[in-house]
């Protein structure tokens, strides 16, 4: 694809609090914004010398469960079969499923990927196994992987919050967000909380207003409270902040699709692992679908059938293969090889969707995009208030 670049855009260079971490990271983030349609923008943002373009979705790769995740950017063997490799520039891990690992071996070799490891501070796991983080602990795990950028231990804002739970999340996260930034300068992405646009531009300040950031706790906020209130706030966010590079957290293929349209650079998922867990595949602008069905209980997706599977057109390196019986028979299969069948389909329908949505920006034909596909998606109503319409992505 041809970056259509937007006058004479400049490359942006990245602060840090501490000095020493300046002088060694110098320069070690810096972006060009390439093309703008509406709210929407694409980047193409150097980290550590290596490149990447958003929007961008960036797989979370997770080195827990028996079967183990694909390792997709290479090729992989499955059963019989040996599929080409996916081109990805980033991917996410976290601290949680390191903590075992690490010893003196680098991130990038255990994973045999020479692009860009976000590492998180896998703080979420560690309150699900209801285990207190350590934040030094964490920081050295993160540390001794010699991840490309660094997510901070955040506290999550719980699902249908109280003022004080809002307020001990941005306080606690923010406290954080200062300790990592003086251990690792620019190497750090901050991470911001809050239901109202005055908690996320309260904490911009307070982090002397970085150029890249990631906003968290969305999630419980679109599926519990409001999704016109969440979708209104980060675009409200993004009009004051038009030019930095905005990550979010933990966010679904069909969320995902709305926040590249309204400024949102970049957002991580394992989704595509847990929809192939649990027998689906994902099927691109639908919901997922189940393929491989061994009781009724076992998926609330409706089913995909051969039928329904041949008639949509995909390119990846599984459903373009040319064995589609074998093929097939894998898909449905509940042992390891279906579900690393399954989850490189999966990895692939939401990469794919980045990159058609940066092809659209830089054409400029995001309006007529948003009208022939998105609005046919189950957040389509979000659409259908031409108030809200204009107001979320400046497109009439």
């Amino acid at each position: 694809m041809i970056l259509v670049s937007i006058g004479a855009p400049q490359e942006l260079e990245l602060n840090s609090i501490s000095e020493s971490s300046k002088e060694q990271n110098q320069k070690y983030v810096s972006y060009n914004i390439t093309c703008r349609d509406g709210k929407a923008k694409t980047l193409k943002i150097k980290i550590n010398n290596k490149w990447i373009e958003t929007p961008l979705f960036i797989p979370g790769h997770s080195f827990r469960g028996k079967n183990g995740n694909p390792y997709f950017w290479e090729k992989t063997v499955i059963g019989p079969l040996e599929f080409e490799k996916i081109d990805v520039s980033a991917i996410m891990v976290n601290a949680y499923d390191l903590r075992n690992l690490i010893n003196d071996t680098p991130i990038h070799q255990l994973l045999g990927f020479e692009g860009v490891v976000y590492i998180d501070s896998g703080g979420y796991q560690y309150l699900s196994k209801k285990i207190i983080p350590n934040p030094e602990k964490i920081m050295n795990i993160q540390e001794k992987s010699n991840a490309d950028i660094i997510v901070p231990l955040d506290r999550p804002i719980p699902r249908k919050p109280t003022e004080e739970q809002i307020r001990l999340s941005i306080q606690d996260t923010l406290k954080n967000n200062l300790l990592w930034q003086e251990r690792f300068g620019e190497r750090v992405l901050p991470v911001i909380h809050g239901t109202e646009l005055k908690h996320l531009v309260n904490q911009m300040e307070e982090l002397s207003e970085p150029k890249i950031v990631g906003i968290g706790s969305l999630v419980p906020q679109f599926m519990y409270t409001s999704r016109k209130k969440t979708i209104s706030l980060i675009s409200s966010f993004t009009s004051l902040y038009p030019d930095i590079y905005l990550h979010a957290f933990g966010v679904s293929y069909s969320l995902s699709s709305l926040l590249f349209l309204i400024g949102v650079d970049s957002v991580d998922s394992t989704s595509w692992i847990h929809n192939s867990r649990f027998g689906s595949m994902r099927l691109p602008y639908q919901g997922p679908r189940s393929v491989a069905l061994r009781t009724k209980s076992v998926s609330r997706h409706k089913s995909l059938t051969r039928n329904e599977w041949e008639s949509f057109k995909c390119s990846c390196p599984i459903c373009s293969y040319q064995d589609r019986d074998k093929v097939w028979e894998m898909l449905m299969s509940w042992k390891a090889l279906g579900f690393r069948t399954r989850s490189i389909h999966n990895v692939f329908v939401n990469l794919e969707l980045a990159n058609e949505i940066k092809e659209k920006i830089c054409s400029n034909s995001l309006k007529s995009y948003i009208n022939e596909v998105i609005s046919k998606t189950s957040l389509s109503y979000l659409l259908k208030d031409d108030k809200l319409r204009q107001e979320i992505f400046q497109l009439v």
